[in-house]
């Protein structure tokens, strides 16, 4: 079956909830000093984007910079500080947040918010399964991806395999921006190799798990490079293996790369 991975829900955007609200939820998840510094996030992002359909729309960079820098004024350079407003607007229904913005900004930990029950019982299936392999340092691959999923409109009943499809064909088109130099800086190369390993990570315990039906493959892209010796250190490496052969033992290191 061909899955297609463009998204089916909503597009990103939504509208905002009023501080009021915000400041009961915050109420009961936090300390009165972070929950003032969470305010102050709540009030220059509103301000800043009054119509929170436009938010997705405005230059990811300057999105991006936004939240590193913190809000303006003094106490507020906290810049995980926007992340628990965006989740309560996803776990109320009022909003969905772009895939460019999720994979530039990182973990969203906000840990003292809790998810859905079947997003949590999702996760909780997938690292349970990852603690049943073996894979116990792989035991947060499942709450980021989930969670990244979940940020962006998908739900379970979606389907998970539908839903890994989507991360994934969201994440190669993010990795193929032409600015994205500019956003992640310099370790922006590695970043689809990291992706593309938590990727098959998550295929592997999903299908362990029963969540999909075929089992994954890895698909490692050929090396461009060949590795050649210099001449003088190749003539160095014959001699060698000359050598030893003589003495009739096998030089196996050496001698399936040159041999082979």
């Amino acid at each position: 079956m061909t899955i297609d991975p463009s998204p089916k829900h909503l597009p990103p955007g939504g509208e905002h909830a009023s501080e009021q609200e915000y400041r009961a939820f915050l109420r009961g998840i936090n300390s009165d000093s972070i929950g003032r510094t969470y305010l102050r996030t709540y009030r220059w992002f509103v301000s800043t984007y009054p119509d929170l359909d436009l938010w997705p729309k405005a230059p990811l960079q300057k999105r991006v910079q936004e939240l590193a820098d913190g809000v303006p004024g003094p106490g507020t350079g906290r810049p995980l500080a926007l992340k628990p407003y965006l989740l309560f607007l996803v776990n109320t229904g009022r909003a969905r947040i772009d895939w460019p913005w999720i994979l530039s900004t990182g973990k969203h930990p906000c840990r003292n918010i809790k998810l859905p029950d079947d997003i949590e019982q999702l996760i909780e299936r997938l690292r349970s399964t990852s603690a049943g392999l073996g894979l116990a340092s792989k035991s947060e691959v499942p709450r980021r991806w989930i969670k990244y999923l979940y940020l962006a409109g998908w739900r379970p009943e979606h389907g998970v395999e539908a839903g890994i499809a989507e991360a994934v064909f969201a994440a190669k088109a993010f990795n193929e921006r032409p600015d994205l130099a500019d956003i992640c800086g310099a370790d922006s190369p590695d970043r689809w190799k990291y992706i593309r390993r938590e990727h098959f990570c998550l295929q592997t315990l999903a299908y362990h798990s029963g969540l999909i039906s075929a089992q994954p493959k890895r698909r490692n892209a050929p090396s461009p490079f060949k590795r050649v010796p210099p001449e003088r250190m190749a003539e160095t490496i014959e001699k060698y293996i000359r050598t030893r052969l003589a003495q009739g033992m096998v030089p196996k290191s050496t001698w399936r790369g040159s041999h082979s």
